[in-house]
């Protein structure tokens, strides 16, 4: 349901997240993954505790925000994850 293009201020250590790869959320999946469109390949992905996901975002310094549309019972909540490994 979302697809945000990786620009090179939000390109962190991690290989996935390179200048032009295309960050994705996959609402029906339940996850948030990567393709690179050099490869036609997904070069990274993510199930957690998150349903029914939105608009995953790249944020400095090296961190995945997550809009998490179920949360944690009935309340929606933003997630976290550190993504420079």
């Amino acid at each position: 349901n979302t697809l945000h293009r990786i620009t090179a201020d939000l390109s962190v250590e991690h290989p996935a997240f390179t200048e032009g790869a295309i960050l994705t959320s996959m609402r029906h999946l339940d996850a948030v993954a990567v393709f690179d469109p050099s490869t036609e390949a997904i070069t990274w992905w993510m199930k957690d505790v998150f349903s029914r996901q939105h608009d995953p975002q790249v944020v400095p310094p090296g961190r995945l925000l997550v809009y998490d549309n179920h949360g944690d019972g009935d309340a929606s909540r933003v997630l976290e994850y550190d993504i420079s490994d």
